[in-house]
């Protein structure tokens, strides 16, 4: 039996009432959450395009290891609903389909956010029996760091990488993990009838009917309609007139640094600024040396993206679990 939160219960209460509009929160991962209310019609057409591309009907379950207080797990509940699916959920943690009570033997679709696939891949190499049978997982909530990816490819697992935000109603493009090509490597396919373009570097995002956004990802757009992300604008760290992405240099070391990364620009006199590594405190992987880390990063980066400082932390990051850079 599926454990709903307070939240979870007021957003069910709120789907059913004669409002047109659900209040939803942005994840605040560059800064304060913000609330913003999303018309109920355009959540089901998002609900839908789901739907549709993964096939799901009143045959289907579909688990949410991720809060319903996101709008990645209200999704997951209001794609049941429309489909005339089941749904279940657990109190989200970062060892996800453990409590016999809430984990179903067979999942059609899962939702869960990047760390908490680590414990599905462990478990899956060590203990695969403990694992109910799961048709396809839904991954998002943050990128997906290269070592975890290279791991869910070789897994064999059904798992796609999913792009959006709560201003879209959820993902509006999807990317089928290991299914890319050397020339498009991480490329999303947008989801039916939404088309992206570029603006000043940057992805838009057009959805009939209801909405034009102008994001802060910079992005390169293909000409078949995908699409690939580079970083965030905001967080571009610009030192000595060289743009650098964080989330590119934590990609990179994320190959060879077991431990969860972040960077981030820092003033400097003389750059304006520079790049500082953090390397978590937490974790299962082995903590590399200073000495150590430093011959990774002159190893994997451009000479422009070396940190100039190097320490070890707690690294900061919102409810959803995605890293607070500001």
């Amino acid at each position: 039996m599926s454990k709903l939160t307070l939240e979870a219960i007021e957003f069910i209460a709120n789907w059913h009432d004669s409002s047109s509009e659900v209040a939803c929160y942005t994840s605040g991962s560059t800064g304060r959450p913000s609330r913003i209310l999303l018309p109920k019609e355009e959540m089901k057409k998002s609900a839908r395009r789901t739907i549709d591309y993964f096939g799901l009907n009143r045959e289907s379950n579909i688990h949410s290891a991720i809060s319903l207080s996101t709008i990645g797990g209200r999704m997951a509940w209001l794609r049941a609903e429309i489909s005339g699916g089941s749904f279940s959920c657990e109190i989200p943690s970062n060892r996800p389909l453990t409590d016999p009570e809430t984990t179903p033997s067979h999942i059609t679709l899962l939702s869960v956010v990047p760390s908490q696939m680590i414990s599905i891949l462990d478990r899956l190499e060590t203990d695969r029996m403990s694992l109910p049978k799961i048709e396809a997982i839904l991954i998002g909530g943050s990128p997906i760091p290269i070592g975890l990816e290279e791991r869910i490819a070789a897994s064999g697992l059904n798992a796609y990488e999913t792009y959006g935000m709560t201003e879209t109603a959820s993902h509006i493009a999807i990317r089928k993990i290991g299914s890319q090509g050397t020339d498009k490597k991480g490329a999303f396919t947008p989801l039916e009838d939404i088309r992206v373009f570029e603006k000043d570097e940057c992805l838009g995002i057009d959805i009939p009917g209801w909405k034009q956004i102008i994001t802060t990802d910079e992005a390169r757009v293909f000409p078949d309609g995908s699409f690939s992300i580079l970083g965030r604008r905001d967080n571009v760290i610009i030192t000595g007139g060289k743009k650098v992405h964080p989330e590119e240099v934590e990609k990179k070391l994320a190959v060879r640094i077991d431990r969860e990364v972040m960077v981030k620009g820092i003033p400097d006199p003389k750059w304006g600024s520079c790049v500082k590594l953090i390397i978590s405190e937490e974790g299962a992987g082995a903590r590399p040396s200073l000495e150590e880390a430093e011959q990774i990063c002159r190893e994997l980066l451009e000479d422009y993206q070396v940190p100039k400082c190097i320490e070890f932390g707690k690294l900061p990051k919102t409810t959803s679990g995605k890293l607070k850079r500001n």
